[in-house]
Parts: structure tokens; sequence; C-alpha cells
């Protein structure tokens, strides 16, 4: 990027009515430069107590789940301790080391500690009696578990954020559905068998394209939802129950050739709200899966025999 690109960019988004409002940079660009105003400042992976969080406003770390999965204890190897230097790394590293092998003890325990104001006192040795002491929202630290957070991040972001609740959620509707899907009979085999009147009628996908597309209607689901402004005042499972979805996806792609055919599938009507509202939408996520992930159609027609002389 040309110098000028940099200060023009810089000057959209400091200016009261410029047009940058998100500003994506490395750490030198919080550091002594003045931004004014910052709402929200994020920082993409573990960082150190001893960087730059912004003046004011939120503070937003973004970390992979793996992160929860370190163990402090491996951070107190004998051959590890030089020092109490709280900022050791997690191993000793070499050529080519991993994002977790390049941890350091602190950048963890700013993740894990239950109130973040409390660690930052501790790890700069602050004593004063006013260093605990706030007017607004702390952090959303297992201290403060019982305080609702007053700022939606969500509601300022065009995507979905997520987070754990968001993906335990999911993967716990996923994991039901795998459930029901099962694995590959000889009773699904049979269903498969040749019928002259409707040849296609009892094709099925195999389980593992059924749970592949849940997931996907799920996070379509869940996306739809989110970007509603009224989404306060209905929930969720009024676009589409979980038990619909997964009649949806078991339903052989050859099978759906218009928004019409998933009508019959869940017991909804030509003409209801969900055929005016949601059935296109249901169709168009379906088929760019299908062709994503192409099923390969074997024809079941039996084949002609030669009688015996």
């Amino acid at each position: 990027m040309s110098p000028t690109y940099l200060e023009i960019t810089h000057s959209e988004f400091t200016k009261e009515d410029g047009s940058c409002r998100i500003l994506c940079a490395t750490s030198g660009e919080s550091t002594g430069i003045d931004h004014p105003d910052v709402r929200i400042t994020a920082n993409v992976g573990i960082v150190e107590p001893r960087d730059r969080n912004g003046k004011g406003g939120l503070h937003l770390i973004l970390y992979e789940p793996w992160v929860n999965d370190v163990k402090l204890e491996e951070f107190d190897e004998e051959e590890l301790l030089s020092s109490n230097d709280p900022d050791r790394l997690h191993m000793i590293l070499k050529q080519g080391s991993k994002k977790r092998e390049c941890l350091s003890r602190s950048g963890i325990e700013s993740v894990l500690t239950p109130c973040l104001r409390q660690y930052r006192a501790s790890y700069f040795n602050n004593n004063s009696s006013t260093c605990l002491d706030y007017d607004a929202y702390c952090c959303n630290g297992s201290a403060h578990a019982d305080i609702p957070e007053p700022f939606s991040l969500q509601a300022h972001l065009p995507g979905q954020i997520w987070d754990g609740s968001t993906l335990q959620d999911l993967k716990r509707k996923v994991n039901d559905s795998d459930s029901e899907c099962g694995e590959d009979t000889e009773e699904e085999e049979k269903d498969d068998e040749y019928d002259e009147m409707n040849p296609h009628a009892h094709k099925k996908c195999k389980p593992k394209h059924q749970k592949a597309l849940v997931e996907r209607l799920l996070r379509w689901h869940h996306r739809e939802h989110l970007e509603d402004p009224l989404r306060d005042f209905w929930p969720e499972y009024l676009i589409l129950r979980d038990d619909s979805i997964l009649a949806i996806c078991k339903v052989h792609p050859i099978n759906l050739t218009s928004p019409l055919d998933i009508l019959p599938i869940i017991h909804e009507r030509v003409g209801g709200d969900f055929a005016e509202l949601w059935v296109s939408k249901v169709f168009t996520v379906i088929k760019r899966f299908d062709s994503e992930f192409p099923v390969k159609f074997r024809n079941n027609k039996p084949s002609a025999k030669c009688p015996r002389k």
C-alpha cells in the first residue's frame, strides 16, 4: 500500500463524517497514534496485557476455541522458569513453531481470568485503592457472570458472531440430527428399490450428506433470524423447525426440482406464510449445497433377465 493510500485511509477513519468506519491494521497502528472516538478495539488472537487496547469503548479479543484447552500448569515446567516473568513462553521455541507453542502465560491468563480488570492491576503491580473501581461495564469474565452485558456487538456487525454458546447449540442440533439419520441399513437400501410408477420416490440421501446439509441449513436459519430487525419479538423456530430441517435433508436431491417440492415434506400449504416468505430461500440454500457437493445417482431399475430354456 502506498503512503498516499495509507494517509487517505487514516484521514477518512479519524474524520467525524469519514467514509472509513472499520480499520484493519497491525498492532503498530494502535501505538502512539491518536484515533478519537473509537468505540470498539478488536484484537485477532491472544494479546499481551502490555499491548494497547484502546483508550475507551469495548475491547474485544477474538481467539480460537483451542485456547480454552491450554493449562496454565504447562507454563511452569522447571526448564522454562528463568524468572517470575509473567510473559514467559509456553515452551522453548524452534523454527516453525506452531501458534500454540508461541503463547505466553500472560496472554492465556488475560483470556481465562475471572476478571480482566483485576488481572491487569496485578500484572502492572497497581496497588492503588481505585484500581478496581469502574462506573460502567467491566468485562465478561466469570466473576461478572450475573451482570448483563449492556453492549451487543452482533447488532453492529453484518455477519454472525460464532461464539462459544452459539457453536455449542449448533453442534448439539447437528449431533441430534446425526443420531436420527443413523447409518446405512438394509432397510434404507430397500427404500431405494425400483418403483415402476414413481422410480425415485423412496430415494434418500446418505447420512453423511444429510448431516452436512443440516448444518448448512441451521447456519442459514440462525443468520436469517439475526438479520431481522424484529427478531426480539418472534422466535427462530417460526422460520423452520429443527425436525422440518431434518425431514427436508433426508430427501434425495433428485426429488427436489422446485421450491414447491419442499412444502408437502414438512406439511406446509401453498399460499401459507412459509411458502410466501421462506421456501424459495430454503430451496436456494439446498441447491447451492448440492452444486458444491453433488450426489451420485444410481438407477436401480432391474435389468431384464433372459428366460430359461
